[in-house]
C-alpha cells in the first residue's frame, strides 16, 4: 500500500480545501512535517486514518463528531479525500463525517449524515466500487484489501504522538490488550473459552448426576423413615439392598395383622344387624299401636262432619240462585256509587236556567261550540309571533350591515394612504436594481482578480522555484561544458595524433612525417563528448530564458491585479459581494411585488367608490324592514286581545274549551248513572224473589239458612277427605297389628350403641392394619423400584465425575492455573511467541540506533507472586551484561527502545496478517530528546527503511531535521485557520480532473 495525495477541507484547522502530493514529498523517501505548535501537523495523521476507517488514531479516538473545523462556515462540509495504492487498483477514498448545519426550512439545525465513496481507476476512469457507499462494505472492502485491523493500521502506518512509547512501558495486562488488537489471537482465546465452557457443562453434569443419586438416597429416606445424617458415604447399592429386604419384611407382618382385624370387625357388624333389626320391629309395633288410639279417639268429630255434609248436599240446589243475588246487590251497589260521584261534579255546573241534568249539557255544548273561531285564531298565534320576530330580526340585521358598511367607508383613507406609501416604497426599491446590479458587476470582477491574483502568486512561487532550479542547472550545465572542453584542449595533441596516417600530411604543420605523435592517457573527453555537454548547456540556458520569461510575465499579470484589486482585501471584497448580492435580490423582490402592491391599491380605490352606493341602498332596506316590524306587531296585538276574551278567566282559551268539555263529560255520566242505577235495583229483587222461592222448596224454613246450610264445593270436598282419611287410618292400624313380624317379639330394647362402639373399634384397627398394610407395600415396592434405578445413576455420577476432573486440570492449565509455574495462559503464550519475534526484530533496530549497547528481550517470568505473566519487556545493556526494566533507560534512550519497538511490531504485524507491502510509514514526534549522535543513528535506521522502497514521514519541531530534510510540508497557521505549503516539486496538472472530489460530498 502507497498513499499519493490527500485532500482536506473544513477538517481540523483546515477550513479551505487544502491537497497534498504524496508522490512528490515521498521522491527522497524521507519528508518532514513542520510548523508551530497546534497549527495542525497531527491532523494529518487523523485525516488519513479517517479516511481509511472513519477514526482518529490514539487519544482523539472516539472524537469524530468534533471533525469539523470551528472556522468554517454553518454549511460547509467537512471532508477527506485520499488515493493510493492497494495491490493492483489505484484507489480513491472520500469519507465526509456527519456535522451539524442550519435546517433549510425553519430557524432550527439539523444533523447531516455521514457519507463514504470508494472508486478505484480503470482505464483512466474513476469507477464507484459496488457498495462503495456504504460503511459495512467499505470496511470489509478496505480490511481484505489492505490486511489490516483499524488498530493494527494504526500501530503499523500510523505512529501517533506518545501512543507507540507507552507500549514499551506498560504492565503485562495492558501490554496483552494491545497485541489482542493487533494479532489473530482470538482463536487462542477461543480455546480457552471452549475449555471453561466444557468444564463448566461438565461441572454442571457432574452436579446434576450427583444430586439425581442423592434425590433417590432423599426419597429412600423419606420412605423408609430414616434420618439423611444417618446414611453412608458414599452410598452404594447395597444399602439400597438392605432397605429393600427390611421392608419386604414388615410389608408380611402387617399383612398378618390385617387379616385379623378383618375378621374381628365382620363378627361386629353381624351382631348390630340383628339388634338393629329388633329395634325396628319394636318401633313399627308402637307406631301401629299409636296409629289405632288416635282412630278410635276421632270417632265423635267424623259422626258430626258427615251430618254437616249431608245439609250442603240438600242445599247446594240454591247455589246457582245465590250467586244472580249477590251478583246483583253488587252492581246496585256500585251504581249507587256511581251516582253518588257524578251528581257531586256536576254540582258547581248547574246554571240557574237549567233544571235537569240534559238542560245544562245542552246550554255547555252551545257554548263550546261558539269558541271554535277564538281557537283558531289562539293556534295561529305562534306563526303571528314568529312573523313579527323575523320582521325585527330583519331590521336588526339591515341596521347592522349599514353600521359595517359606514365603518369600511370611514377606513378607506387609512388603508389607501398605507396602500400609496407601500407603492412609493417598492417603487424606490425597485429603482435601484440597475445601480446595484453595475456595483455587484464592478466588486465581481475585483473578487474575481483576488481569485486570480491567489492562483497566479502560488503558480509564480512554483514558478520561481522553476527559475532557480533552471538557474542552477543552467550553470551546472555550463561549467560541465567548459571544464570538459578545458580538459580536451588539455589533451587536443593526443586527440590530433589519433588522427594522424602514415605518410599522409598533418592537418597541422602539413608534414607526411610523425616521428613523435603524443599519446594520450585515455581521460581527455572526446569531441562528442564536448558537443552533448554544449547542447546540454544550451538546453539548460533556454529553458533558463522560458522559465524566467513566464516569471517576467507572471509578475507583469499580478501587478495589473494588484492594481485592480486595490486596497481591498479580498475578505473584505467577498463580504462587499456578499451585502450588495442581498441588496440586489431586495431590489429584485420589490420590483416583483409593485405590480401586486398597484394591484391592491386600485382595489382599494375601487372599493372605496363602491361603498357609498352600498350605503345608500343599505339604508333603504332598513327602512323597508322598519315598517314591515311596525304592521306585524299591530297585528300581533289585535290576536292576543281577541284570544284573552275569548278564554275569560281561564289562562288561554284551550283551557277554556278544555274545562267545558270536562262539564260536558261529567253531565253525560250522570245521565248514564241515573238509568245504571234503576235497572241495578230492578235486577236484585227479582234475585232475591227467587232465591226464597228455591229455599222453601227445599225444605229449608228460610232463605237465610238455606245460604247457612250452603258450603262451597272446595269445603266440601276438604271434609269429605278428612272422613276418608279417618277411615283409612282404622284399616292401617288394624292391618299393622296383624304382622306376623311382631309374634314372640320381646319387650326390652337390645344395647344398639354399645353394639355400635364395639363395631367402631374394629372398624378403626381394620382400617389402621390395611393402611399400614398399604404403606408397607408401597414401601417395598418404591425402595425396590429405587434400587433398580440408582445402579445405573451412581455409575453415570463416577464417569461424569472423573470426566470433569480431566477437563478441569486441562482448563486450569489452558488458564495459566493448576500446574503451569508460569502463570501463562494459552492466548498469552501464542502472544509471547509473537513479541520474541517482535523484540528479535526490533533489537536490530535498537542495536543500529545505540551503536550496539542495547537490545530489547522477551521476559516470560511473572512479575508478581500472583497473577499472569509471559509478556515481559526488559533492555540488554551491553555495557554490563544485564538486563534492566525498560523504564529505567533515559528520555532519549526510551524514544529510540520505543521505535524500535515500534518498527519492529510494524514488521511482524505486516507478516503476521498477510497485508500488502506497506510503503508508507509515518511517525508523530519524539526526536528533540536525542542528541547529535543518536538522533544521526535513528535517522540511519530511517534511510535503511527508505532505501528498502517505503517512504517515511516525520512529524518534528526539531531544527536539526529541517536542515537535514530538505523535502518539507510547511503548515502555517492563522487566525482563521491553517493552511499547507510544500517545498516538495510537484506537477499535479495531468492528474488535476482524475483527482477531482465528488461535487456531492464537496458541496458545503
Amino acid at each position: 500500500m502507497r498513499l499519493h495525495s490527500l485532500r482536506l477541507q473544513a477538517f481540523g484547522p483546515y477550513v479551505e480545501q487544502q491537497f497534498i502530493d504524496f508522490d512528490a514529498l515521498a521522491r527522497d523517501g524521507l519528508y518532514l512535517f513542520t510548523g508551530p505548535t497546534g497549527a495542525g501537523k497531527s491532523t494529518i495523521l487523523d485525516a488519513v486514518a479517517f479516511a481509511f476507517y472513519g477514526q482518529l488514531p490514539g487519544v482523539r479516538k472516539g472524537t469524530s463528531h468534533r471533525i469539523k473545523s470551528d472556522h468554517a462556515g454553518l454549511t460547509a462540509r467537512p471532508m477527506v479525500s485520499v488515493e493510493c495504492t492497494l495491490g493492483e487498483n489505484r484507489v480513491r477514498i472520500t469519507r465526509s463525517p456527519s456535522f451539524v448545519r442550519p435546517a433549510k426550512r425553519g430557524n432550527g439545525t439539523t444533523t447531516e449524515r455521514s457519507s463514504i465513496a470508494v472508486e478505484i481507476c480503470t482505464d483512466g476512469k474513476w469507477i464507484g466500487l459496488e457498495g462503495g457507499t456504504r460503511d459495512n462494505v467499505v470496511g470489509d472492502w478496505i480490511h481484505q484489501q489492505v490486511g489490516l485491523t483499524c488498530e493494527q493500521f494504526m500501530q503499523v502506518v500510523l505512529l501517533p504522538q506518545g501512543e507507540f512509547a507507552r507500549f514499551l512501558l506498560a504492565a503485562d495486562v495492558e501490554r496483552e490488550a494491545v497485541l489482542r488488537t493487533l494479532f489473530a489471537a482470538d482463536r487462542f482465546a477461543n480455546v480457552e473459552n471452549w475449555f471453561d465452557e466444557r468444564e463448566r457443562r461438565l461441572r454442571t453434569a457432574a452436579a446434576e448426576a450427583a444430586k439425581e443419586v442423592g434425590s433417590r438416597v432423599a426419597a429412600a429416606c423419606a420412605i423408609a423413615g430414616i434420618d439423611e445424617a444417618d446414611t453412608p458415604e458414599p452410598t452404594d447399592a447395597a444399602w439400597f439392598a438392605n432397605l429393600s429386604h427390611a421392608a419386604a419384611a414388615i410389608s408380611h407382618s402387617a399383612l398378618t395383622s390385617a387379616t385379623e382385624c378383618a375378621a374381628w370387625r365382620d363378627t361386629a357388624q353381624r351382631r348390630l344387624t340383628h339388634s338393629e333389626r329388633i329395634v325396628a320391629a319394636q318401633a313399627k309395633r308402637a307406631t301401629a299401636r299409636d296409629l289405632a288410639t288416635v282412630a278410635e279417639q276421632q270417632i265423635a268429630k267424623i259422626v258430626h262432619i258427615q251430618a254437616r255434609l249431608a245439609d250442603a248436599r240438600k242445599a247446594s240446589v240454591i247455589a246457582p240462585l245465590l250467586h244472580r243475588s249477590r251478583v246483583a246487590q253488587h252492581a246496585a251497589e256500585v251504581a249507587i256509587a256511581r251516582l253518588a260521584v257524578s251528581r257531586a261534579s256536576c254540582a258547581q255546573a248547574t246554571p240557574a236556567s237549567a233544571s235537569t241534568p240534559q238542560e245544562l249539557l245542552s246550554v255547555l255544548q252551545t257554548e263550546r261550540a261558539a269558541l271554535a273561531p277564538a281557537l283558531d285564531e289562539e293556534l295561529a298565534l305562534a306563526a303571528v309571533r314568529h312573523c313579527t320576530g323575523e320582521a325585527n330580526a330583519a331590521l336588526a340585521a339591515a341596521a347592522s350591515e349599514l353600521d359595517l358598511a359606514i365603518v369600511d367607508q370611514g377606513a378607506m383613507p387609512g388603508q389607501l394612504r398605507i396602500a400609496a406609501d407601500q407603492v412609493n416604497r417598492l417603487r424606490a426599491s425597485a429603482a435601484s436594481y440597475d445601480q446595484l446590479a453595475m456595483q455587484l458587476s464592478a466588486i465581481r470582477e475585483i473578487a474575481a482578480a483576488h481569485r486570480d491574483l491567489k492562483t497566479l502568486t502560488a503558480t509564480r512561487k512554483a514558478t520561481l522555484s522553476k527559475v532557480l532550479a533552471a538557474t542552477k542547472s543552467a550553470l551546472l550545465a555550463k561549467e560541465r561544458w567548459l571544464d570538459l572542453r578545458e580538459k580536451r584542449l588539455a589533451g587536443i595533441a593526443a586527440e590530433l595524433a589519433s588522427e594522424l596516417i602514415v605518410d599522409s600530411p598533418c592537418a597541422v604543420c602539413g608534414s607526411v612525417r610523425h616521428p613523435a605523435p603524443a599519446i594520450g592517457d585515455g581521460s581527455s573527453p572526446t569531441r562528442a563528448e564536448e558537443e552533448m555537454a554544449q547542447n546540454a548547456a544550451d538546453n539548460c540556458a533556454h529553458e533558463q530564458a522560458d522559465a524566467t520569461a513566464l516569471l517576467a510575465d507572471l509578475d507583469i499579470k499580478i501587478s495589473a491585479l494588484q492594481a485592480k484589486c486595490g486596497d481591498a482585501n479580498r475578505h473584505s471584497t467577498a463580504q462587499r459581494v456578499a451585502e450588495i448580492e442581498a441588496d440586489l435580490l431586495v431590489a429584485a423582490n420589490a420590483a416583483g411585488d409593485l405590480k401586486q402592491a398597484e394591484s391592491v391599491l386600485a382595489g382599494l380605490e375601487l372599493r372605496q367608490i363602491t361603498l357609498g352606493a352600498e350605503v345608500i341602498q343599505l339604508r333603504a332596506i332598513r327602512d323597508d324592514c322598519s315598517v314591515r316590524a311596525a304592521a306585524e306587531a299591530e297585528r300581533l296585538r289585535g290576536a292576543e286581545h281577541r284570544i284573552a276574551a275569548a278564554a275569560g278567566k281561564c289562562a288561554s282559551v284551550t283551557e277554556r274549551i278544555a274545562d267545558l268539555d270536562g262539564q260536558v263529560s261529567s253531565l253525560a255520566d250522570l245521565v248514564k248513572a241515573t238509568m245504571a242505577t234503576d235497572d241495578a235495583s230492578s235486577e236484585l229483587a227479582a234475585a232475591e224473589a227467587a232465591l226464597r222461592a228455591a229455599a222453601i222448596e227445599a225444605n229449608f224454613a228460610s232463605a237465610q239458612k238455606a245460604i247457612e246450610a250452603h258450603l262451597p264445593e272446595a269445603d266440601v270436598e276438604a271434609l269429605q277427605s278428612e272422613v276418608d282419611h279417618h277411615n283409612q287410618q282404622s284399616i292401617e292400624a288394624r292391618t299393622m297389628l296383624a304382622d306376623p313380624d311382631f309374634v314372640g317379639l320381646p319387650d326390652e330394647i337390645p344395647p344398639i350403641e354399645l353394639l355400635r362402639e364395639h363395631l367402631a373399634e374394629a372398624d378403626r384397627a381394620d382400617r389402621a392394619a390395611a393402611g399400614a398394610l398399604a404403606s408397607a407395600k408401597r414401601a417395598a415396592q418404591q425402595l425396590a423400584t429405587l434400587h433398580d434405578q440408582v445402579l445405573p445413576a451412581i455409575d453415570r455420577a463416577k464417569a461424569r465425575q472423573a470426566e470433569h476432573e480431566v477437563v478441569r486440570g486441562l482448563a486450569l492449565l489452558v488458564r495459566g492455573q493448576g500446574g503451569n509455574e508460569l502463570g501463562m495462559h494459552l492466548t498469552a503464550y501464542f502472544l509471547a511467541a509473537r513479541l520474541e519475534q517482535v523484540a528479535d526484530v526490533a533489537s536490530g533496530h535498537l542495536l543500529k540506533m545505540t551503536d550496539g549497547r542495547y537490545s530489547l528481550i522477551h521476559n516470560d517470568q511473572r512479575a508478581k507472586k500472583r497473577g499472569a505473566g509471559g509478556l515481559g519487556l526488559e533492555v540488554m545493556d551491553a555495557h554490563t551484561g544485564l538486563p534492566r526494566p525498560t523504564h529505567t533507560l533515559s528520555g532519549g534512550e526510551g524514544f529510540l527502545a520505543a521505535l524500535a519497538l515500534a518498527l519492529g511490531l510494524a514488521e511482524v504485524v505486516t507478516a503476521e496478517s498477510g497485508a500488502t507491502t506497506l510503503d508508507t510509514l509515518f511517525i508523530d514526534e519524539g526526536f528533540g530528546a536525542l542528541d547529535s549522535e543518536a538522533l544521526e543513528r535513528a535517522m540511519s535506521v530511517l534511510d535503511d527503511l527508505r532505501s528498502g522502497g517505503r517512504s517515511v514521514g516525520l512529524i518534528s519541531h526539531v531544527e536539526e531535521l529541517k536542515t537535514r530534510i530538505t523535502t518539507q510540508l510547511q503548515v502555517t497557521r492563522t487566525p482563521h485557520g491553517s493552511y499547507l505549503e510544500s517545498t516538495a516539486t510537484t506537477s499535479t496538472s495531468a492528474i488535476e480532473s482524475e483527482r477531482k472530489v465528488p461535487e456531492s460530498l464537496m458541496a458545503g
